[in-house]
């Protein structure tokens, strides 16, 4: 089983499976709990995400879900929850 956890007052970097998760229907409770840890997240503007997890999730996503109905579900999901600008960590950025 895998385990999720939080903690939005130590922002740390995504794992690029909890990003896929809530695409993937074929692991549902991995999706259900993915989703939630997003949307916990997502509240509480926490968390990082890299240009590397951000090209191992386009490939992860594409590659499984394809043009598929299957993905259109977490599409609501993205659609609800907004991004906001990366706040930088370094001076002058």
């Amino acid at each position: 089983m895998t385990t999720f956890t939080v903690a939005p007052s130590e922002p740390g970097f995504l794992d690029t499976n909890l990003l896929v998760y809530p695409y993937d229907r074929s692991e549902p409770e991995k999706q259900r709990r993915a989703h939630a840890v997003l949307t916990r997240l997502a509240a509480a503007q926490a968390g990082v995400v890299s240009a590397q997890v951000l090209a191992e999730f386009f490939v992860a996503v594409t590659r499984k879900c394809g043009p598929q109905p299957a993905c259109t579900r977490s599409r609501s999901f993205s659609a609800r929850t907004s991004a906001t600008a990366p706040k930088s960590t370094a001076s002058g950025l």
